[in-house]
């Protein structure tokens, strides 16, 4: 159990926590509305029960029109979110308003990572983006047994991927242009080492 502190990016609809879901299986973010069971609200870890601010899919923010791959949920400044997963990185991502975090949960349908984003500065930064070599076998928490070959393959070090392999990754993180950009120059430094 990780606790994240949500905060304010002074940005469009006021205090919020922009929750995203990525299925490292597939390479492609999915409908967080079904994973808000994986957060609980304070010590006394109340339901996660906050009004959607802004829904997932296409929006236009300062004149610019993209995918929003999460939902925008109310929550006020400072409200501390218990993640039941591991936390795998928590870093400063300017580019998003604030500090964001990532975990990885145990699902009946295996695992996923949440990206919850605009956390205030009671996070400790523990890295400087996310976290894409872990190796889902050996993971410290519960994984759903069945046929992880594809989610392995996307959890590899880059330095392991084939060259197919990485272009794949990156495509599948085109939809997140933040994800692309932190990762970009690692999969490039190890696309041309090759």
């Amino acid at each position: 159990m990780s606790i994240f502190y949500t905060g304010n990016t002074g940005k469009s609809t006021g205090p919020h926590l922009d929750m995203r879901v990525y299925n490292p299986a597939t390479g492609n973010y999915e409908d967080p509305s079904a994973y808000t069971e994986y957060l609980t609200v304070g010590d006394d870890k109340s339901a996660f029960n906050f009004g959607i601010t802004s829904p997932r899919g296409m929006r236009t923010l300062d004149g610019v029109t993209k995918m929003h791959e999460g939902i925008d949920y109310a929550t006020p400044v400072g409200t501390a979110l218990n993640v039941n997963g591991k936390l795998l990185s928590t870093w400063n991502d300017e580019g998003s308003g604030g500090i964001m975090s990532q975990y990885v949960v145990d699902t009946n349908d295996g695992i996923r990572e949440l990206l919850l984003l605009h956390g205030n500065d009671s996070n400790a930064i523990t890295g400087t983006g996310a976290v894409t070599d872990y190796d889902i076998d050996n993971l410290p928490i519960a994984v759903v047994t069945g046929d992880r070959s594809g989610a392995k393959t996307k959890a590899k070090a880059y330095k392991d991927m084939s060259k197919s392999e990485m272009n794949a990754a990156y495509d599948a993180m085109r939809s997140d242009p933040a994800k692309a950009e932190l990762e970009g120059m690692k999969m490039h430094k190890a696309f041309f080492n090759k």
